[in-house]
């Protein structure tokens, strides 16, 4: 009995995850089918449609709101359906909350003093928020480096059709699958000048945009495109081998400050369990100094690589 109740903190946190999991999955379902039978009818929902208006008001608060704004709009280059963007930000913000609670449940019993608590919640709030976005990042960074391939491929299939629908569809099948699935679209529409320029939106890259401008130009006035693209695809050449050095080492400084902060974790139960064992709150104000520092400079060094990768 000892030895359970020596991990009691273990099997709650385990539970509580479990649940946060059962229970998010019931608001989503309940949410989905709530939604689409508020589209057909406008009767009132009951029994189990309660749960439905809680997660849609959680979703409504402006904390909440912001952040599930943040990821639709750094998911928009490479998801064109709006339904599609607000179900994964969705499953983003459940995934974010019950990470969340997860690292608060676990670090709870860590420190008596307020300070210590008020770092424990920031830190339990900004590393899910943190890790979700740099994903992303990281995606978005991958297809960024598929642009110069798929302008290079562009201009090698318009070579042999000397159209532009036929080369999208000939390029696409030679890049990678997000980048692939874009151009087809693109390819597969009545306007597609009028996509690619959406896509020019989302994707907010320079190189793209340029030869986006380059093909509205060619429809527009005809001219050399496959000598326009060359030069692009030089240009390109000089300034990303510049660029991906600068990018690649940033991406790394964040990489590194989100593992040190994942590992500070660690480092204060550790401090914990070295100083006064496992079972007795912390009480000392130099020892809660210690933790609370170790948590304010991981997520210091989190803002400022986030700041350096965005200037």
């Amino acid at each position: 009995m000892d030895k359970i109740l020596k991990y009691d903190s273990y099997y709650i946190i385990a539970l509580a995850v479990g649940a946060i999991f059962l229970l998010s999955g019931l608001l989503w379902e309940v949410y989905e089918k709530s939604s689409n039978r508020l589209n057909k009818s406008n009767a009132p929902i009951r029994g189990r449609g309660g749960l439905a208006y809680i997660f849609s008001f959680a979703m409504k608060l402006p904390v909440i709101r912001r952040i599930k704004k943040h990821y639709q709009t750094n998911l928009e280059f490479a998801f064109s359906k709006d339904s599609v963007l607000n179900t994964i930000s969705n499953v983003m913000i459940v995934i974010m909350a019950g990470f969340s609670i997860t690292l608060i449940l676990l670090l709870n019993r860590i420190g008596q003093l307020w300070y210590v608590k008020v770092m424990i919640i920031v830190m339990s709030i900004v590393l899910p928020y943190y890790l979700l976005s740099l994903l992303i990042d990281l995606h978005k960074y991958r297809m960024n480096t598929q642009i110069p391939k798929l302008i290079d491929e562009f201009r090698s299939a318009f070579l042999e059709h000397n159209k532009i629908k036929p080369a999208l569809r000939e390029c696409s099948r030679n890049v990678n699958k997000n980048m692939g699935r874009l151009m087809l679209q693109a390819a597969d529409s009545s306007d597609t000048q009028k996509v690619l320029e959406s896509m020019r939106d989302r994707i907010d890259n320079i190189w793209f945009s340029i030869f986006v401008v380059m093909l509205q130009n060619y429809k527009e006035n005809g001219g050399d495109l496959i000598g326009q693209l060359y030069k692009l695809n030089n240009t390109m050449s000089t300034q990303l081998s510049i660029e991906k050095k600068k990018n690649r080492r940033l991406l790394w400084y964040e990489i590194f400050a989100v593992c040190a902060s994942i590992l500070s974790i660690p480092a204060v139960l550790w401090i914990n369990r070295l100083i006064i064992g496992n079972d007795v709150s912390l009480i000392d104000p130099d020892t809660n100094l210690a933790i609370c520092r170790v948590i304010a400079f991981s997520v210091l060094s989190l803002v400022v690589v986030r700041v350096l990768r965005k200037m």
